[in-house]
């Protein structure tokens, strides 16, 4: 059982790290998450989540969704922290860059405010930033991809988020492994390639733009 020492000791690490990561964007300016990492010897993924959610808080970081990726920079006067969005914030998780584009697509048309990722890790990471700022209400998971499949990811985001509804997509229908994801959260399950009016139906029926929390 960890006694106040420990705790002293964590709390001076994390310090550090804020302080690190705010040194930094006021010499580089603004800085991907990617170039944070690169740059801060010993600075893992979860440490940088974390630093980011503290310095969030007090307002002294702003993060940005830029293309496929996240941005950090010194806080100054922004729309972007006001929460401008209007529609409810859907996560994409699909390694397949083509796919993405085409239900984003369709997917803002529908009004939905949308965000994709390419793997698992990544998926979840964006889940722990976003959290801080707009949350994301809504998860259309991929089941076979590199780094985590979707099992792994919907696991992981039922640990983490575990009212945020997900739906599950595969080219390759497998009863076990539907069963196996329904049996862990998963809302629906749709074949690729995704039928239009299915995917309307679903998403209407799972993800209301009318929901309150949206």
């Amino acid at each position: 059982m960890p006694n106040e020492a420990d705790s002293g000791i964590h709390h001076f690490e994390y310090a550090e790290q804020e302080s690190a990561i705010v040194a930094l964007l006021r010499s580089s300016g603004k800085l991907t998450v990617e170039e944070i990492v690169a740059r801060i010897p010993d600075l893992s993924w979860s440490q940088l989540f974390l630093a980011v959610g503290l310095l969030s808080r007090t307002k002294d970081v702003i993060l940005r969704r830029e293309g496929f990726t996240y941005t950090l920079e010194m806080a100054k006067p922004s729309p972007v922290l006001a929460g401008a969005s209007h529609g409810r914030r859907l996560l994409i998780i699909d390694n397949e860059p083509h796919i993405c584009e085409s239900l984003r697509d369709r997917l803002e048309a529908m009004g939905y405010t949308v965000i994709v990722a390419n793997d698992g890790r990544t998926r979840l990471a964006l889940m722990a930033l976003e959290a801080k700022q707009t949350p994301i209400r809504s998860v259309l998971l991929d089941l076979q991809m590199p780094v985590m499949d979707g099992i792994q990811v919907l696991r992981e985001l039922k640990v983490q988020h575990e009212h945020v509804p997900v739906v599950m997509m595969t080219a390759e229908p497998d009863r076990r492994l539907r069963e196996e994801a329904l049996s862990l959260g998963a809302k629906h399950y749709i074949s690729k390639p995704v039928d239009a009016a299915l995917l309307t139906h679903i998403c209407e029926q799972t993800f209301p733009l009318t929901d309150h929390h949206a």
